[in-house]
């Protein structure tokens, strides 16, 4: 029975914060609220600002179009990634309730069978601790 309050109490309550750390830990990884806020912004940082003087049509739209090619490839990628980071987070969600469930239902199933063997396992384990022991202090 002192399993089955621990399982349903501390053994709970540390299952629900390894899994909101996962989720917690999945979503500051990917970090969906900075793509979505960082999403039009230029590939790696790449742009080109024409420092010429004068006026230069060709160089400008050289540069415009550049300027938009790099800002569409940025907006690609973090779009995908936005999407991928969305999907991960959701299935570790889900696996988490899976999870969730075989924890509550699992314990309770597999108790009643192992309650007539559990005074000679305890016993066995205490005198199997108790000989290592004694061996231990012996060396």
């Amino acid at each position: 029975m002192r399993f089955l309050s621990w399982h349903y109490s501390q053994g709970l309550k540390y299952y629900l914060d390894s899994w909101m750390s996962s989720i917690s830990l999945t979503s500051h990884f990917f970090s969906p609220q900075l793509l979505l806020s960082t999403l039009f912004d230029p590939w790696k940082r790449l742009v080109v600002s024409d420092k010429t003087p004068g006026f230069n049509l060709q160089k400008k739209i050289e540069s415009i179009t550049f300027n938009l090619i790099s800002r569409g490839m940025g907006a690609t990628v973090r779009f995908c990634l936005f999407w991928i980071a969305i999907v991960l987070v959701l299935g570790v969600f889900f696996v988490g309730v899976v999870g969730l469930l075989f924890w509550l239902l699992i314990p309770p199933l597999g108790c009643p069978p192992t309650q007539k063997f559990c005074p000679v396992t305890v016993a066995r384990s205490k005198s199997w601790n108790e000989r290592s022991l004694k061996g231990y202090s012996e060396k």
